[in-house]
């Protein structure tokens, strides 16, 4: 099991004032550095004491996501190439069912205008989903999140359906062995200047741009399927995700 440090890509929206703003920004980055260096050690269920789910929408054509990951939608085309190669990835549709690479060609298949057969590269998908765990280690006394899966998505604009579709779910212990394993999956640009960094330690020290979409449990239903004004979903995303951080906050600096 991969663990990493809870590092949330953004902070407080309406800080009390901004000396807690700059303590709230300083905290949260001493956690990572000084916590990074446990990431592989594993987490019993019994010293879990609280525990939300967060997805992250992480578009690899940010510019901010191309110079860590690459440009061409690099971590799609590595998972696709494995799972052609025996790799581990499941249905989104029906979690725990493992789906073939011959069945991920299926989806990517189209007529176009024409009617001529033709199918989507995997350099077009360039949505991601991450999902993870948040949690409290009761044995460490610490926050960390748990990261358990990468999903590849069809963007809207090019999906038949019209809608941001899945395509496949890859556990992130799975992910971790590709990127170790395949030489295009490390970043020329890092956040600590070390040059040829992996995929997975970009991850690991939360390199890329992301927006959250849900907080909640598993089955809770994503922020946009909660509120169909896009202005009240986003408001909720940014309340919960604000109550997450002062959380972390007000237990390393109690009052």
């Amino acid at each position: 099991m991969i663990i990493t440090p809870y590092y949330p890509t953004t902070f407080i929206r309406y800080p009390s004032n901004p000396d807690r703003m700059k303590k709230i920004t300083l905290l949260l980055s001493l956690v990572i550095l000084l916590h990074t260096h446990s990431f592989a050690q594993h987490i019993r269920e019994q010293d879990i004491v609280y525990s939300r789910c967060i997805v992250r929408e992480i578009n690899l054509r940010y510019a901010a996501n191309t110079a860590v990951f690459g440009k061409g939608c690099t971590i799609p085309v590595i998972l696709l190439d494995a799972l052609k190669t025996g790799a581990q990835a499941y249905s989104h549709e029906h979690p725990g069912k493992q789906i073939s690479y011959e069945e991920v060609q299926e989806k990517l298949w189209f007529r176009s205008d024409d009617s001529c057969t033709a199918f989507y590269a995997a350099e077009e998908l360039y949505v991601l989903e991450l999902t993870e765990k948040f949690i409290f280690d009761k044995n460490t006394s610490e926050f960390r999140f748990i990261p358990l899966s990468l999903t590849v998505f069809i963007p809207a604009e090019i999906s038949s359906k019209g809608v941001l579709e899945p395509l496949a779910v890859f556990p992130f212990a799975e992910c971790t062995r590709i990127f170790r394993n395949d030489p295009r999956a490390y970043a020329a640009v890092t956040k600590i200047g070390q040059p040829r960094m992996n995929f997975n330690e970009q991850f690991v020290l939360r390199s890329y741009v992301s927006k959250i979409v849900k907080i909640g449990n598993e089955d809770d239903l994503y922020f946009d399927q909660r509120y169909t004004d896009p202005y009240k979903a986003f408001m909720a995303m940014k309340e919960e995700e604000n109550a997450l951080q002062e959380m972390v906050y007000e237990a390393y600096h109690p009052k």
